[in-house]
């Protein structure tokens, strides 16, 4: 949609393995200065910025949004599987992560689906930027819900 000629969607694209690269590097760094029970609701900040990047149209809404949205991957991803294997008896983690790889891929399926219909209906800016609300709305409260929780069990 940002009219990109095809070596400059190879060059993004690989730029978006980097944005991954440079959040997974900074992990220690971030997580060294920030409490582990505020990191759900840095995650998630950082993905609502990213997608209210979105409602920028043309270029620079869609570089910014991904890359913002990748970099936050590079920190999403390790952390959410660091903490399922702390918390997860070894006996039925093999299970318990298989399971919630399979539900987890079977709602993005689904979801593609439905995004999909109004990224044609309302474009692509739009339909992204709406999950800066879903964010706000709906991921935020659980995320200090959960920092909540990781608190009062340290």
């Amino acid at each position: 949609e940002g009219g990109f000629s095809a070596n400059t969607m190879g060059l993004l694209v690989a730029g978006t393995y980097l944005m991954r690269a440079v959040g997974i590097k900074l992990i220690p760094a971030v997580t060294m200065r920030m409490r582990e029970s505020y990191i759900p609701i840095f995650l998630t900040i950082i993905q609502m910025i990213g997608s209210g990047l979105s409602f920028i149209e043309g270029r620079v809404g869609a570089i910014s949004s991904v890359y913002v949205r990748k970099f936050s991957d590079g920190f999403r991803l390790p952390i959410l599987n660091r903490l399922q294997n702390d918390n997860m008896d070894s006996q039925y983690r093999a299970t318990a992560l298989s399971a919630v790889a399979l539900f987890s891929n079977l709602f993005i399926s689904l979801a593609g689906l439905f995004i999909g219909g109004l990224m044609d209906r309302n474009g692509v800016a739009v339909t992204l930027g709406v999950f800066f609300w879903v964010g706000l709305l709906g991921v935020l409260p659980s995320a200090l819900y959960l920092s909540f929780l990781i608190r009062k069990s340290e």
